[in-house]
Order: structure tokens, then C-alpha cells, then sequence
């Protein structure tokens, strides 16, 4: 019986021990996927060391695309590809400052200085080891073979900026206590020769709902090299009007920000915004001419008769008689609710009035001075008006089909110059049926689009690779 245990025990212990790394090719020419991510993950463990298995390194620390890389850390996810395929190199993440933040462009603007590169090593004829970083969404192949790749990995690295993993919930609970995340991602640096395609997300939802369609289209040279990827986050408890007249705001202040001189063509004339959801209603309202119609859904007074000091009438008329916004040129609606939701009624609104601490900030610096003038002159504001300095409006309140905003907002006409695409989603794939659990398709088909396409998905069709390569084919053009 010892006998018989001790041979167990030496099979465990033979199990258990872990397998030396592969040696190093001594001839020259480029190390395997496995063999370059061993070294990769030394290297970076022993904090940079100038030797690895007693052979100098020599690493070439710029790359194209890439600000100066200060430190490197394995990614999270590797390459797809089993890493004994014939994929060169191994992904990492390269990060341009020592605390690996992003860098703030504007109090709602950021731009991430950790990029993903993929890690290439090769064995010299001297011995020595060189191991240089390459944008795999620029070098894509190397001798032949394919650069190991993670299309994914930037902007999955957004979705670390949420530090919750309930982000979406508790931005719809909380709207105030989640404003000042509220802004623009930029997942690169920014680039004047490419496209800003700015994702939109809808209700109860984040920018890393995108990650599966921004990965998709950034995987397509064509693509990645006509745009850059930016995400907008808004604290979707904030009823849409408001997000619409911040989101406005927050452009117009990046853009001053990044183009002072007005010269730049990609980001002034060709801006394409993609939509989801509460996240279309936003982009039209923002193109949207004749404000005065949405106007009077709040005053039943013109704002000259409203005995307002100046900066606060200012502030009104760029929350509710705004110009629309110039630079973008076309807009893609991912299952937006144009004529509203009737799950925006009855049990669901009642309850999301119950949870959300709604804001009261449409008017914002004039708030105080309308409530009390309301007060004061009876009259002055509509029911719905009164709602919104009371506090009681949500982002779901706005979503009915009877919902004042919406109406205003099918009356106001889309600027001259917008290419408009619209894409819906329902269960069966055509017109027939209950369209996609929330929308129905009457309220989500758009009779002033350019272009519609029916794909067969549910709400969350910003999920499905048919969506992408629709969203593909319109970028194209």
C-alpha cells in the first residue's frame, strides 16, 4: 500500500512541475507566437531586464501610429488564432503614460494614450534579441504571414473607464452622480486626416455595447483607414432633451479644441455619427432645425417676454433654441424609437420614476431663476415645463409616444446636408410581426432616410455581425 501511494505521489508531483520554455532559435529570423509571448511576459515581469536567458535585447519603443511608449503590459486577450498558428508576434497593450490614464482633451473630452500593438521578436545573427512594437491595425502582415491582431482590445479598454461593471444601470439610477464621466472617448489619437465615427449609445446602455460592431469595422483596412473611433457617454437617466443639448455642447467645445484653426475637412464636413436607440433621437434632435417647437412644449411664453438676466437667456437658447449642429454629414439610426415605445408607459415608467434621481438641469444656470419666476407668473410654463424644473422628468417619460419632446421632434426638420441611413430590427427579418420586443417597426421605420434596411435581430441588433456589415456597406459609400 506505501509502495503503491508513493508511486501516486510521484505521479502528482511529475504532473505539477511546470515545462521549461521552448530554447531559443539560435538562427536568424522571427520567433513563434508562443515564443514571442513567453518573452513578452518575462520581459515585462522582471521589469524591463536588460538580458533574457543571458541574450541582450534591443527594443525599438516608437511605432507608427503610437505616441513614445512608456511601459507595456500583456493583454488581457490574446489573439484569436491558437498561438501555434502562423501568426507572428503577440498583443499588448502600450501605454504613452506612466499612470496609464487618459488624457483630457476638454472637461468632457478624452483621449487614451494606452494603445494596442502587437510585440514581434526576432533572433539576430549575433545572438541578441530584437523585439520591435507594431500597429497590427497598420502592419498587418510581416514576410508573408499575418501580425497577430485583437481587434477588440482598444475598446475594451473604454469599457474600463465605466469602473463598474453596472455602469449602465447605475447611470440610469443616478444621472447626477455619473455627469461628470459624461463626454467623448477618443479610442486613438486624434488624426485630422480621418473621419470621426462617434457611437451613440441608447437607453439604459454604455459605449461597450459597440465593442463587438467597432471591433468588426476596425478589422477592415478600408475602414480603419478612412476613420477614427469615438464613443459618447451619457448617463442615460438624464431625459433626452437634456442629453441632446449636452452632447451638443460637448462637441462643439472638442472641436474648437482640436481643430482651432478650422481647417480640418474630415472632422468639419464629414462627421458620421452611428445611433442606437435613445442615442438616434439625440443625433436628430441636434440636427434638427425650427427649435422653437420644441421651445413652446416647455414656455408658453416667448424667451423675450421671461425677465431673465442675459447670461441666463443665453443659456436657454442653447438648450432649447439651438442651431443645429454642421459638422456632421451623415447619421445611421440603429433601431431608434422615431415615433416613440409603448413600453415607455405604465409599469416601466412608473417604476423608473421611483428609482431615478431625476435631474432638474434643462435649464441649467437658469434653473433656479424660472422656478421661481414660474412661481410667480402662473402660466409661464407648460405641464410639461412644470415636470421639468419639478424634477419629475426621466429619459423614459420621454420615450412614449405621446411624449411632447417627441412630437416636437417629428415636426422639426432635419438640416439640408445630412446623408440620413436607418436600419431596423425585428424578429422575423421583414415588416410583419412585433418588430424587435421594443421598438415596433412602425415606430422604428424612418420615411426620411435615404436608405432602410430590415435586418432580423432583436433591439440589441448593435450586437449581430449582419448589422456590421450593413453599417460596412454605408461607410463604404
Amino acid at each position: 500500500m506505501r509502495l503503491l501511494l508513493a508511486v501516486i505521489l510521484l505521479a502528482l508531483a511529475a504532473c505539477s512541475t511546470v515545462p521549461e520554455a521552448p530554447p531559443l532559435p539560435t538562427s536568424t529570423g522571427y520567433l513563434t507566437q508562443r515564443t514571442t509571448r513567453q518573452l513578452v511576459e518575462h520581459w515585462v515581469g522582471e521589469a524591463y531586464p536588460e538580458q533574457i536567458k543571458g541574450r541582450p535585447i534591443r527594443f525599438r519603443n516608437r511605432h507608427r501610429g503610437m505616441p513614445q511608449i512608456v511601459s507595456l503590459t500583456p493583454a488581457e486577450e490574446f489573439s484569436k488564432d491558437d498561438p501555434d498558428s502562423a501568426h507572428l508576434g503577440t498583443v499588448v497593450m502600450a501605454h504613452g503614460r506612466p499612470d496609464r490614464s487618459p488624457l483630457a482633451l476638454t472637461s468632457h473630452a478624452w483621449q487614451f494614450s494606452s494603445q494596442p500593438a502587437t510585440i514581434v521578436a526576432r533572433s539576430e545573427k549575433d545572438g541578441s534579441l530584437s523585439l520591435t512594437a507594431l500597429d497590427f491595425r497598420e502592419d498587418r502582415e510581416r514576410s508573408g504571414l499575418p501580425v497577430a491582431s485583437n481587434y477588440r482590445l482598444p475598446f475594451h479598454y473604454v469599457k474600463k473607464t465605466e469602473r463598474n461593471p453596472l455602469a449602465h444601470l447605475f447611470a440610469l439610477m443616478d444621472p447626477v452622480g455619473w455627469s461628470d464621466r459624461r463626454g467623448f472617448y477618443l479610442a486613438t489619437e486624434y488624426d485630422p486626416e480621418k473621419i470621426p465615427l462617434i457611437f451613440i449609445h441608447g437607453l439604459l446602455s454604455t459605449p461597450t455595447d459597440f465593442e463587438t460592431l467597432a471591433a468588426t469595422l476596425a478589422s477592415k483596412p478600408d475602414l480603419w483607414e478612412r476613420y477614427q473611433f469615438w464613443f459618447y457617454f451619457y448617463p442615460t437617466g438624464d431625459p433626452w432633451v437634456v442629453a441632446a443639448a449636452n452632447f451638443r455642447e460637448d462637441f462643439r467645445k472638442l472641436v474648437r479644441t482640436l481643430d482651432p484653426e478650422q481647417d480640418d475637412r474630415p472632422l468639419r464636413q464629414e462627421t458620421t455619427l452611428i445611433a442606437h436607440s435613445m442615442g438616434g433621437l439625440i443625433s436628430r434632435l441636434s440636427l434638427s432645425e425650427q427649435p422653437e417647437i420644441l421651445y413652446q412644449q416647455y414656455f408658453n411664453r416667448p424667451l423675450e417676454e421671461i425677465r431673465l438676466l442675459p447670461y441666463q437667456k443665453k443659456r436657454l437658447r442653447e438648450q432649447l433654441l439651438f442651431e443645429p449642429l454642421e459638422e456632421p454629414a451623415r447619421v445611421i439610426f440603429l433601431a431608434v424609437p422615431h415615433q416613440g415605445s409603448g413600453l415607455a408607459r405604465g409599469p416601466l415608467l412608473w417604476l423608473t420614476e421611483k428609482l431615478v434621481r431625476a435631474p432638474a438641469r434643462i435649464l441649467g444656470t437658469t434653473l433656479g431663476a424660472a422656478q421661481s419666476l414660474a412661481f410667480a407668473e402662473p402660466g409661464l410654463l407648460t405641464q410639461q415645463g412644470s415636470r421639468l424644473l419639478a424634477g419629475n422628468a426621466v429619459s423614459v417619460s420621454g420615450l412614449g409616444p405621446k411624449s411632447p419632446a417627441l412630437q416636437a421632434l417629428r415636426e422639426m426638420p432635419i438640416r439640408d446636408g445630412v446623408e440620413l441611413h436607418n436600419i431596423v430590427a425585428t424578429l422575423t427579418g421583414n415588416e410583419r410581426g412585433l418588430g424587435d420586443w421594443v421598438v415596433p417597426y412602425t415606430s422604428a421605420a424612418f420615411e426620411q432616410a435615404d436608405s432602410q434596411t430590415i435586418v432580423r435581430s432583436g433591439h440589441w441588433l448593435i450586437r449581430d455581425k449582419q448589422t456590421a456589415e450593413v453599417v460596412a456597406r454605408i461607410l463604404r459609400n
